[in-house]
């Protein structure tokens, strides 16, 4: 009898357990498809609470959370009025703090952190970019060493060089190099066929594109 019930029990364990993995799935296919359609601020800070959630449904796992500061992020990008876009962003980087305490994929998380502060940086140009972007290279340095072989990192390198000032040491051609590192590591991607970050490529080489 009492083996009977460890089978029984383990049955329903394993039903509930890819019950909700198929939940987890689904929904995160529908926010990707979410994510695809959005057209504005207001669209993508919908995205935003759609991943969250998902992430308050109690799994176990970093990727929902990821997903609502990228999407914040991006609604910062969108947003026109300065003042809010500000906000959006240090909404992003809060959320993506949050993953770092899972010590769980930290290269992508890194990549995230690092773009946010340096479009933080175009909020407030002059009294930011000093300290911004040294902060910002630091964790771009930590993406490559944790995953040499993650794009995202030398996209975002290379998208900072490509617009600041050749004064400054920036400037498409010396942007150049890091695009062409992003390109070839784009191409092998093992992100891709999962539910792993995946984007940058297009931005990537239409900027390169447009290099010496």
């Amino acid at each position: 009898m009492k083996n009977l019930f460890l089978i029984i029990l383990s049955f329903v364990l394993f039903n509930t357990s890819y019950a909700n993995e198929n939940k987890y799935l689904q929904s995160m296919h529908k926010g990707f498809e979410l994510l695809k359609e959005a057209k504005t601020s207001k669209d993508l800070l919908i995205v935003s609470e759609y991943f969250k959630k998902i992430e308050s449904n109690d799994f176990s796992v970093w990727l929902p959370i990821y997903y609502s500061s990228y999407s914040t992020f991006f609604a910062g990008i969108y947003e026109d009025n300065k003042e809010i876009k500000d906000q959006l962003f240090d909404r992003a980087l809060v959320d993506a703090e949050k993953i770092l305490i899972t010590n769980e994929n930290g290269s992508e998380v890194y990549t995230l952190q690092a773009y946010i502060k340096l479009m933080k940086i175009s909020v407030k140009p002059m009294p930011r970019a000093v300290s911004g972007t040294g902060k910002a290279m630091e964790l771009i340095k930590k993406a490559i060493e944790l995953n040499p072989e993650n794009p995202r990192p030398y996209f975002v390198k290379g998208q900072n060089t490509f617009y600041t000032p050749s004064m400054f040491g920036g400037g498409p051609e010396k942007a150049k190099p890091f695009f062409l590192e992003a390109k070839t590591k784009y191409e092998k991607d093992a992100n891709i066929g999962s539910l792993l970050p995946i984007w940058g490529k297009t931005r990537n080489n239409d900027l390169y594109n447009k290099c010496p």
